[in-house]
């Protein structure tokens, strides 16, 4: 399908038979930026694409490193006597040797060169890579060739099927070496990864030594600057609490995040500590959870100091075994209703809790959270008992307040549940989420006069129509966001000062 990588490597090749053809030398930038070229002109956009970047950081690594990774017969008259003197089983197991060690060698220097761009685009670190990838290169060029050898001799059964096993026996062979490097303890680390500046200083860099070969340093200064340079860049995605932006001891922010229909929100609080309220969406889980992670590492937070889970609807947990590989966390709080019911979903979920070694923490109605002397957070719901009725109804209803003003967070709330709360007294809030991802369920003419809140977020996807949800908060007096329109939606709360600023509409600074 012309994707760039193909179209590159097609390029280079017939770039490579032109000049073998007319009897000139193909130089390899020369050829690179050519390709470069035609890709750009094909599709511009690639230009943004990871695997694209990804494609010609590679080349271009080898192009430089050629004479470093093949192999060269000694220019001493007398050092090639001597190895071709040597018996013949010691030269194949010398040569052998070489060989693997120019494979190891290419794999390490590729693994070095684009390991910035990778923790910078993909926030992870993984030296197992240059323990697999030599591992992996035998059965890659097997099942390479072999699925070649099928497309051309397809059409006869014995020769096209034994292709055809071969080719499969090496793909099964890829995957369980992957999966083999995957358990290893320590192989992978999630980081958020460097700054962007750092990645295009290393990149800059780069180029610069290669586009002045005069100027450039001596190998072991370049081999010792790379080291550094990579060794800045893991330091750099662990930014120290204090730089942290989330610690502003005069601020209270609030984050819902635009996970499609479920919900997450990040409260980052005065002390610099960290809250998640539920982390889920519909849909696969690993989607909510780089997007969650990716909020958080961009406010330099790697843990989180609290994460309270509504309830037992896989929309707003499904994407916390994932982010608990990603970032740690203190303690998870749920309702003694939370794990009533025995799912594999919700098995998944303890297990991988426990396997974090975090404790799980019941909670219900008057229970206090800690977050330091300024701040009040109290559960208004579930009763210890709970209510009859579904796990909706069971939502836990948080209640924070800072600097005099309230953001309230009542997870999927609905009957029964909800008529219990609004038969409290009523509470004036400043900002309130909108039950069941603004469900006409959850009686939203109600709850807004109980609540009376100035702004309503709605953490929801698309496909449903909330039009009437909107009017009824806007006939109320309050001013509606929506996630899926609006992107994610930030709080902040200063002294005498609330803000609330919209992703797509009103970006803030990250």
């Amino acid at each position: 399908d012309a994707r760039p990588p193909v179209l590159r490597a097609t390029i280079l090749i017939l770039i490579v038979c032109a000049a073998r053809m007319m009897g000139r030398r193909a130089l390899s930038f020369n050829s690179l930026a050519a390709a470069a070229i035609v890709v750009l002109l094909w599709s511009p956009a690639e230009l943004f694409q990871t695997g694209t970047q990804l494609s010609f950081l590679a080349v271009a690594t080898l192009a430089c490193c050629g004479p470093l990774l093949v192999p060269k017969e000694p220019d001493d008259p007398l050092k090639r006597l001597i190895v071709q003197s040597r018996p013949w089983p010691l030269r194949v197991l010398l040569n052998i040797a070489g060989w693997f060690w120019r494979l190891w060698l290419t794999s390490a220097l590729i693994w070095l060169v684009a390991l910035p761009l990778v923790m910078y685009r993909f926030h992870l670190f993984s030296p197992v890579a240059v323990l697999l990838n030599p591992l992996l290169w035998i059965p890659i060029a097997v099942a390479l060739f072999s699925g070649f050898g099928v497309l051309i001799l397809g059409w006869l059964p014995p020769a096209g099927a034994i292709c055809g096993w071969i080719c499969g026996t090496s793909l099964t062979c890829i995957e369980s070496l992957i999966e083999w490097g995957q358990g290893l303890s320590g192989g992978y680390l999630w980081a958020p990864g460097p700054p962007l500046w750092f990645v295009l200083a290393f990149y800059a860099g780069l180029a610069l030594c290669i586009a002045f070969p005069k100027f450039r340093p001596p190998r072991r200064w370049c081999v010792a600057a790379l080291t550094l340079s990579l060794a800045v860049a893991l330091g750099a995605s662990y930014p120290n609490s204090s730089w942290s932006p989330s610690s502003n001891n005069q601020q209270l922010a609030c984050t819902f995040l635009a996970v499609g229909h479920g919900t997450s929100v990040v409260v980052e609080l005065p002390d610099g500590r960290t809250l998640l309220y539920d982390a889920g969406s519909m849909g696969p889980p690993a989607v909510p959870a780089r997007s969650i992670a990716g909020f958080l590492w961009s406010r330099g937070i790697t843990h989180v100091d609290a994460v309270v889970i509504s309830h037992a609807d896989a929309d707003h947990y499904n994407a916390l075994p994932e982010l608990l590989e990603r970032v740690s966390a203190g303690v998870v709080y749920v309702s003694p209703l939370m794990f009533d019911s025995s799912t594999p979903a919700l098995e998944k979920l303890r297990e991988s809790i426990e396997s974090a070694g975090v404790p799980i923490v019941e909670v219900w109605s008057g229970d206090r959270l800690q977050a330091g002397d300024s701040v009040h957070i109290e559960l208004l719901h579930p009763p210890r008992r709970g209510v009859i009725g579904s796990d909706n109804a069971n939502s836990i209803v948080l209640q924070i307040d800072y600097d005099g003003r309230r953001i309230l967070l009542p997870g999927d709330l609905e009957t029964p549940g909800l008529e219990d709360v609004l038969a409290e007294a009523p509470l004036d809030s400043d900002v309130a989420m909108a039950p069941h991802h603004g469900s006409a369920r959850s009686n939203p003419q109600g709850f807004a006069a109980w609540s009376t809140p100035e702004f309503v977020i709605i953490s929801g996807g698309h496909g449903r129509n909330l039009d009437a949800v909107k009017a009824a908060f806007r006939n109320a007096g309050a001013e509606v966001f929506h996630t899926e329109e609006d992107g994610a939606v930030r709080v902040t709360i200063t002294p005498n000062a609330l803000t609330v600023k919209s992703w797509r509409h009103n970006p803030w600074p990250p």
